[in-house]
């Protein structure tokens, strides 16, 4: 007589232990999944993509004074995130350095968001003064009372610099910005005849030396130092302003950083207006280019590596 199966139903213990099995495999494999799409390569190279339209299609706030980016962002600030000023003398010098039209202005606001200190500068930034309501307050840039102090050189009065974050950004983008904001009132961008000037053409080819020259010399007088790509801030807001705090030796506040987030980040996210031409000739494209050639061999001598910005205008 054939062996009958014994379909008896399995105990309650058993068939718990197998759901929860189950269950927790699921969780595991969502967490995973999680962790890959969150943490994306740390590369300087995973924001080049789309280069090209950054450029083409700059949004002309990227290209106003100061003021007109810190009118939006008064606007869109929701949070009560008070700074404050540290005594006098107790913080170290750190600049923030930049080549003009690199996003100086947002990185200070996203570490006195997210430090609660607020920042110096050694221009008269409009949107800065002594009221409460001021974007930025107004300090003596050797006061040693701020997180870090905007400059676009080291010509800091005669302070004793500690250290620097010296923020970089496609030059393409950059000179851009910075020709915007010089040809332009606070509401367009420099008309169009204007990239057809030879004033364009000799301030392109200008400030292409003085990116390169400038970044240059910072690397080799800084020792202490943090390298802060703007596109991969761009990319990944969150993680690169932490990697700020560490390198300032400030414990992030979650809150505030949780608050910033919901409340300010999405207006920086901004929206292109297309462009149906290319402001840059190629004459203009192999200077600009060998600049950027010259800075990558400095830049790879101090154990950086700086982002393809050349093959920005060779994207289709």
């Amino acid at each position: 007589m054939a062996n009958r199966i014994n379909l008896r139903p399995t105990s309650p213990l058993v068939s718990g232990l197998l759901l929860f099995g189950i269950f927790l495999s699921i969780l595991i494999i969502y967490n995973i999944s999680s962790v890959k799409n969150e943490n994306p390569s740390r590369s300087p190279f995973r924001a080049i993509r789309n280069g090209l339209q950054d450029i083409l299609n700059a949004d002309p706030d990227d290209g106003k004074k100061e003021g007109a980016t810190e009118s939006k962002i008064q606007q869109q600030d929701h949070c009560i995130l008070n700074r404050k000023f540290m005594p006098k003398g107790s913080m170290p010098l750190i600049l923030l350095l930049s080549f003009p039209g690199s996003g100086n202005t947002w990185v200070r606001y996203l570490l006195e968001r997210s430090s609660g200190i607020y920042t110096g500068s050694v221009f008269n930034d409009v949107g800065t003064g002594n009221d409460d309501n001021a974007i930025f307050r107004a300090s003596e840039v050797c006061s040693k009372t701020t997180l870090v102090v905007k400059a676009h050189s080291l010509n800091v009065k005669k302070c004793h610099i500690d250290g620097a974050i010296i923020l970089v950004r496609n030059p393409y983008s950059a000179i851009l910005a910075e020709f915007n904001r010089q040809s332009s009132d606070k509401t367009s961008n420099a008309p169009i005849s204007a990239f057809k000037s030879e004033a364009w053409k000799n301030f392109a080819i200008e400030a292409s030396s003085n990116w390169s020259r400038k970044i240059g010399t910072q690397l080799e007088k800084i020792p202490n130092r943090m390298i802060l790509y703007y596109e991969n801030l761009v990319q990944d807001t969150n993680f690169e302003l932490h990697r700020m705090l560490e390198f300032l030796k400030v414990t992030p506040d979650e809150n505030r950083i949780r608050c910033l987030f919901e409340n300010v980040t999405g207006s920086f996210k901004r929206k292109h207006r297309k462009r149906d031409f290319n402001p840059y000739s190629s004459e203009m494209n192999d200077t600009i280019d060998s600049e950027i050639l010259k800075l990558r061999k400095i830049m790879k001598e101090y154990g950086y590596i700086l982002p393809p910005y050349e093959s920005y205008m060779t994207l289709k």
